[in-house]
């Protein structure tokens, strides 16, 4: 009988565990970036962002300061892991935007990957920027790795951003 029950309890743990890596997180939320844990930020002194995360649909809007001023950034992504024309109307002749957005395998982390391609006097110009979403445990830290690859040379960056109202380091 001892037996039966440690069997049943492994099978429960084991599908109980193999059930919560399956879920996907809500990356929803107010966010605001923590300037001394993160790094490779270039001239960007604070960002402060939007989320809203309903799967297949990922809404980033953005606000950056630098000591040049300020930009916003609005970015719409599909979670689908198909690849997307992202193309902002009224661009430049010859540019064009590709994004795609998937989950790792874990199903805990997002990846975004967008690819640029422009057409130049001198030539075509290919640039990727790919972003990695994790979010903490408790829902109150989100890192997002960049990976940059320009022909200007590449780099990687991280920025970590704590939940607005959030008490989580």
């Amino acid at each position: 009988m001892k037996k039966e029950i440690c069997i049943v309890a492994a099978f429960l743990g084991f599908f109980l565990a193999g059930t919560a890596r399956g879920q996907k997180p809500d990356f929803s939320g107010a966010w605001v970036m923590d300037p001394e844990r993160s790094f490779s930020m270039g001239n960007v002194t604070a960002v402060e962002m939007t989320l809203s995360h309903r799967d297949p649909e990922f809404r980033l809007d953005a606000r950056l300061a630098s000591p040049e001023g300020g930009k916003e950034v609005h970015e719409v992504w599909q979670t689908d892991g198909q690849e997307h024309d992202a193309t902002p109307a009224g661009s430049r002749a010859g540019l064009r935007v590709l994004r795609k957005a998937c989950w790792l395998p874990d199903n805990r982390r997002l990846v975004l990957a967008e690819k640029t391609e422009e057409e130049k006097p001198e030539g075509r110009s290919v640039s990727s920027v790919t972003r990695k979403y994790a979010l903490s445990a408790d829902g109150g830290v989100l890192t997002v790795d960049y990976y940059i690859d320009r022909p200007q040379g590449s780099g990687e960056a991280k920025r970590v951003f704590r939940k607005r109202g959030s008490a989580a380091r």
